[in-house]
């Protein structure tokens, strides 16, 4: 039993949501963990895209970027995640046991969505959406979010796949990155089965 909730997850001080949890500390040799996709460069470089575009040289307070916007969307993200599937899935086992074994766990619902969170924008390029507007979609016919699921399924897909516990605990299923790219692209959903295109809107809906 681990006694510190540092060995669970570390915080980081946000200024709209107070303190998010995220996972740092590796609990076993071969275990990833959140840190290492905040840390790695395809998120680092979120620090240097302003959030809105070039608002921020007209509002001088407009000025923050991409990357808290991604621990934001992460922490919310889980947040819905937990607050929809764990009542549902408390609700059906409670009615049919066997069913434990054929809905997916809760963690790893949770997680699946904070990675999706955190990652949703992990393609964006300088001046955001007007780069999409302006030059993708025209030049190439496709978005940030295209990048975004090639990055997340190619750069990172073993690094995902290596993370095994949210902040509030362990599951036993594989992070899937081609999961978590439907999720977070535009008709990704046609993509998804049960529960997961119910689920669909915590990224691409009322609540996004």
């Amino acid at each position: 039993m681990i006694l510190d909730p540092r060995q669970r997850f570390d915080l980081v001080k946000d200024p709209v949501h107070g303190y998010i949890r995220f996972t740092k500390k590796r609990l076993t040799d071969d275990e990833k963990v959140e840190a290492d996709l905040i840390n790695h460069p395809w998120l680092q470089r979120l620090r240097r895209i302003h959030q809105l575009q070039a608002a921020w040289t007209v509002y001088p307070a407009a000025d923050h970027t991409r990357f808290s916007h991604a621990l934001g969307t992460m922490h919310l993200a889980g947040r819905f995640a937990r607050a929809l599937y764990e009542p549902f899935y408390n609700h059906e086992v409670s009615q049919d046991s066997t069913l434990r074994d054929l809905l997916p766990e809760v963690e790893y619902v949770v997680e699946t969505f904070r990675i999706a969170g955190l990652l949703h924008d992990v393609g964006h390029g300088p001046f955001t959406h007007l780069l999409d507007d302006r030059y993708l979609y025209p030049k190439y016919k496709i978005t940030h979010e295209d990048i975004s699921a090639k990055i997340i399924t190619h750069e990172l897909g073993d690094l995902i796949k290596g993370i095994k516990r949210s902040p509030e605990g362990r599951f036993k299923e594989q992070l899937d990155p081609e999961l978590i790219a439907n999720l977070v692209k535009k008709g990704g959903e046609k993509n998804l089965q049960f529960p997961w295109r119910g689920l669909h809107q915590i990224l691409r809906g009322a609540y996004d």
